[in-house]
């Protein structure tokens, strides 16, 4: 008697664990089922990503299987449960899976739920459908969406900067708001393409909220006032204020070298630079003699392509150029 005993109280923790279809109380109705151990394999291993409890019935011998959890994407991941807030991540990271119960019969489903953005170090973004993000400074858009009852994880590199809802081509201007200070002082912003050939949003000047708005650009100074000058200035990434200086600035340094007010051509960067408001910068290029304006770019004879950009030029080939020869490493040229 107290051998029964012992086992059926055994047998309701497993039931209560893994099956919950019947009760096993001392004084309900005998239940028929009982674990299947075996075939304790086909509980573990995942059949179209879905996990089974097997149990027999001990009357007939019919063996019953119960749906349990999701799983078997990736190998060595934990079990994703329904009715649950937990996902799963597919090998490639695209998707973010999660176990569907069925509210006509119970079976379960292994289903994307949701997109995966960027991933950026450890941490994992979760883009649900409907929505987009923005990553790399705004030059690629992630969207997720469905499609005819599946989901679609769709990339797209932006042809510009990304701000507001907008895509700014390059060498356009906008105004945002500055960090800290959106009130009376905003930050004058420019989209720039990088030599990794992304977009860039780049802090261009200081935009001062008056009855006249006025625009200073970048290191400019400007007379506000009867002998009352300001410069624009960049304390801190993505962040400008206007500081007092004594007097109109009319030179410029570049490598250690003050030039006066004006412009001349720098045959070594094949670029036509001017000093103005105390900065040097680039009004356009050379190339075989033939001028390029800034942020455009043009085809050269030997296939390649010449960007003007505003800080330094910029040749891209698809092509190897063969009779151009390593000079020093990179890492070397670092140092």
């Amino acid at each position: 008697m107290v051998f029964i005993f012992l086992f059926l109280s055994s047998l309701r923790a497993f039931c209560d664990c893994y099956h919950d279809g019947g009760p096993s109380y001392m004084d309900s109705p005998l239940w028929p089922l009982v674990p299947d151990y075996a075939n304790v394999d086909l509980t573990w291993k995942p059949r179209n990503f879905v996990h089974y409890d097997v149990w027999k019935d001990w009357k007939t011998g019919e063996r019953k299987q119960f749906p349990r959890s999701c799983g078997g994407l990736n190998e060595g991941a934990t079990s994703v449960w329904p009715d649950d807030y937990d996902y799963q991540l597919d090998r490639h990271y695209h998707f973010l899976w999660s176990c569907e119960k069925s509210e006509v019969d119970g079976s379960l489903n292994l289903e994307p739920s949701a997109c995966v953005g960027e991933k950026l170090g450890q941490k994992t973004h979760k883009i649900k459908a409907g929505e987009t993000e923005i990553y790399k400074n705004g030059s690629i858009v992630v969207s997720c969406k469905r499609f005819e009852g599946r989901l679609q994880r769709v990339s797209t590199p932006v042809s510009g900067c990304f701000y507001n809802n907008t895509v700014y081509p390059s060498g356009v201007h906008w105004s945002e708001p500055n960090i800290g200070d959106s009130q009376i002082l905003h930050r004058f912003m420019t989209c720039l393409k990088s030599e990794s050939g992304y977009f860039e949003k780049r802090v261009a000047g200081c935009i001062l909220q008056s009855e006249v708005v006025q625009y200073i650009m970048l290191n400019q100074t400007w007379e506000l006032a009867e002998n009352i000058f300001k410069k624009c200035v960049e304390t801190e990434l993505g962040k400008v204020d206007l500081i007092s200086v004594e007097k109109f600035e009319d030179t410029c340094n570049l490598n250690g070298v003050t030039y006066q007010r004006g412009q001349w051509f720098d045959r070594q960067r094949g670029a036509n630079l001017r000093c103005a408001f105390g900065r040097v910068e680039k009004a356009s290029c050379e190339i075989g003699g033939v001028l390029v304006w800034i942020n455009h770019e043009v085809k050269l004879s030997n296939g390649c392509t010449f960007l003007c950009h505003p800080q330094t030029n910029i040749y891209s080939c698809d092509v190897p150029l063969y009779e151009m020869k390593i000079s020093r490493a990179v890492e070397a040229a670092n140092n």
